[in-house]
């Protein structure tokens, strides 16, 4: 779906002391990042690692758990995006503020989120906040929910 959507480098970020996740050995198409040991301090880190790569490309970032992402949705974030603006997300169907793992981190974020990281701040929603991050309503309902137990797996396969 990422290469669909126009991806044309795909990054898996892991902690420097998590194990490949089972599907992803015998994918030559994805470049793993490990965070920097004793560095692993939410997914701040693994996006600078992973942006650090290519600091000149612009970065799509999705969190691993979300079952109902689809193309649309991908697809949509990317176009939407302005010249001039360095990031981009989706407004949480939830609570309205910014979905930071479904999110278009260009080159010119590297910086803020390095300056963010540097002031101990780890939450990637508070930088999208700080900066003014344009938001965009998602255009599948419930393509960005997630799924961080069983429980919510079965909901959100659930039409």
């Amino acid at each position: 779906m990422l290469a669909e959507a126009g991806c044309d480098t795909v990054a898996l970020s892991l902690r420097h002391d998590q194990d490949l996740p089972a599907g992803f050995s015998d994918l030559a198409a994805i470049t793993l990042v490990r965070d920097p040991e004793g560095l692993s301090s939410g997914p701040l880190t693994g996006m600078i690692a992973a942006m650090k790569l290519h600091p000149d490309a612009d970065w799509l970032v999705l969190a691993c758990d979300l079952p109902r992402l689809d193309l649309t949705t991908l697809t949509h974030l990317i176009s939407s995006k302005r010249p001039d603006e360095p990031l981009l997300a989706y407004r949480s169907e939830c609570d309205g503020l910014p979905e930071p793992l479904c999110a278009l981190y260009t080159a010119a974020a590297l910086p803020i989120l390095e300056q963010a990281h540097a002031e101990d701040l780890r939450c990637p929603r508070k930088v999208l906040i700080r900066h003014e991050c344009r938001l965009l309503a998602p255009p599948t309902s419930r393509a960005l929910d997630n799924a961080n137990t069983p429980a919510d797996w079965q909901t959100a396969h659930t039409p």
